[in-house]
């Protein structure tokens, strides 16, 4: 049998978290197990809930962790497994070149931590870690995530699940209802309670025609910005990443995201449905997370040698990419401090440090001596003062090369006009008499006879009598 896994495919995967993806993966492996299987199609790609992940660190991270429990589990398959694909454009997660360390992730295994399935997943903590105060309270920042993983976000008047991943415009924060008719600021939030939704451009969450939109605070009504939240879980008190429905509470239908597999970036409408996963909901408070279950069973990632193919060294030569220009240090800006700032400066978190930088850089071009200045200036002078003769001297050169093919084509054109040229005779003298020879004295027929070949040809056309033959030459 042919197993193809994917994970980022569809609302289902994207909608998962990567606890539930790693999960995921590790079924796999009872299903490779009971058949004579391959994989023959499996790649770095994951969904788009799972992509955040507060408590492994960078998306590199999460892939290389992603792919090592794939390359664990896909050992039990009995035939081998085939990644998609050695090069292809579409980014690191499909490219076999841009991952050196593909072949080690079945080297180096990796397991989960035991859990029952009852209860929540001990692996949710570790990759999304709770804040000091888990519990949801009247006035803290959230986030809303939907069942395809995107996140709720207010653009303008509009509110729609579309946003990837977390920012400030998919923040929005728990206020109580009008004249104070619920929970207390800083109290939590409790399973039935009211509560209005502020963005973070300072507008509400409203219904408005069966529609969920984003209105000012003076456009908005009590009993069309009011939710009551409903628990997915059961539990009383909302909790970070704890799933909830959201009611109009002047009537009794829920908040659903209208989204697809074709067309995932739905819009919030209010449907007179029973609860499902389209109206469920994912709360995550936005706050500093805890970095203390961080690779509790994660092992440390090794630096792993690369291939030392030569196909592979040309492929990835021409593939890569010439590495960012790093700034210059600022040490040797500091060492021009006096001890007492120096040792002030150095205490000072980095981006106050890149003042002394600049401030380093412009000292020394005060101290730049005048005579240093003026040399500069001249040399530069000089360079357009022989840039501009060089200008002039190609532009002669053309000009006298333009000339001298005029001028040939010139005289080409007059040999070509004096060899029909017939010489006239001179005007009949005053008594009458015509010449006895005729004249070629003309300006435009003296060139002509300047050649040996022309004489001859003058020769002969003296020769000539009028009603007779020319003289035979001797």
């Amino acid at each position: 049998f042919d197993f193809h896994y994917y994970h980022c495919f569809g609302n289902v995967w994207n909608g998962m978290s990567l606890a539930e993806s790693l999960r995921a993966v590790e079924g796999h492996v009872e299903e490779l197990r009971r058949f004579p299987a391959m994989v023959g199609e499996w790649s770095l790609a994951i969904g788009d809930a799972a992509r955040t992940a507060p408590g492994l660190g960078s998306p590199d991270e999460v892939r290389e962790i992603f792919g090592r429990l794939q390359g664990t589990a896909y050992r039990a398959a009995s035939h081998g497994h085939f990644f998609w694909n050695y090069k292809d454009d579409a980014g690191a997660d499909w490219d076999w070149l841009r991952n050196p360390s593909i072949p080690h992730f079945c080297e180096q295994p990796i397991t989960l931590p035991a859990w029952s399935g009852k209860g929540e997943d001990p692996l949710e903590e570790i990759c999304d870690p709770s804040p000091p105060q888990a519990a949801v309270c009247i006035g803290d920042v959230v986030f809303l995530r939907a069942f395809q993983g995107r996140y709720l976000e207010a653009d303008g008047s509009s509110v729609a699940s579309k946003r990837r991943i977390r920012s400030k415009d998919c923040q929005f924060t728990v206020m109580p209802p009008l004249g104070q008719q619920g929970p207390a600021n800083g109290s939590p939030v409790v399973a039935g309670a009211a509560v209005r939704l502020l963005s973070f451009s300072g507008r509400f969450l409203a219904v408005q025609d069966e529609r969920v939109v984003a209105l000012q605070p003076h456009e908005v009504s009590s009993g069309a910005s009011e939710f009551v939240l409903k628990s997915s879980s059961g539990s009383e008190v909302l909790r970070h990443r704890g799933g909830l429905y959201l009611k109009l509470r002047s009537s009794n239908s829920f908040v659903e995201v209208d989204a697809s597999d074709d067309s995932p970036e739905g819009a919030l409408l209010l449907r007179k449905a029973p609860t499902g996963p389209r109206q469920r909901l994912t709360v995550l408070k936005v706050s500093a997370p805890s970095a203390v279950q961080r690779r509790l069973w994660f092992p440390a990632a090794e630096v792993l040698p690369a291939p030392t193919s030569p196909q592979v060294k040309e492929e990835r030569m021409l593939m890569s990419t010439p590495p960012p220009k790093r700034r210059a240090s600022s040490s040797s800006n500091l060492a021009r401090l006096s001890p007492a700032k120096r040792r002030r400066t150095e205490s000072e978190p980095e981006p106050f440090r890149l003042g002394y930088r600049f401030q380093g850089l412009a000292e020394s071009l005060r101290r730049t001596p005048a005579r240093t200045r003026q040399r500069s200036a001249g040399h530069y002078k000089r360079a357009q003062r022989s840039l501009k003769q060089r200008s002039s001297r190609q532009t002669a050169t053309l000009t006298s090369s333009v000339r001298r093919v005029q001028a040939r084509a010139l005289r080409q054109s007059l040999r070509s006009s004096s060899a029909s040229c017939v010489c006239r005779p001179r005007r009949q003298r005053s008594g009458g008499e015509k010449s006895s020879r005729s004249s070629i004295a003309t300006p435009s027929c003296r060139r002509k006879f300047s050649t040996p070949t022309g004489r001859r040809r003058r020769h002969a056309e003296q020769s000539v009598k009028p009603g007779g033959s020319p003289k035979e030459s001797p």
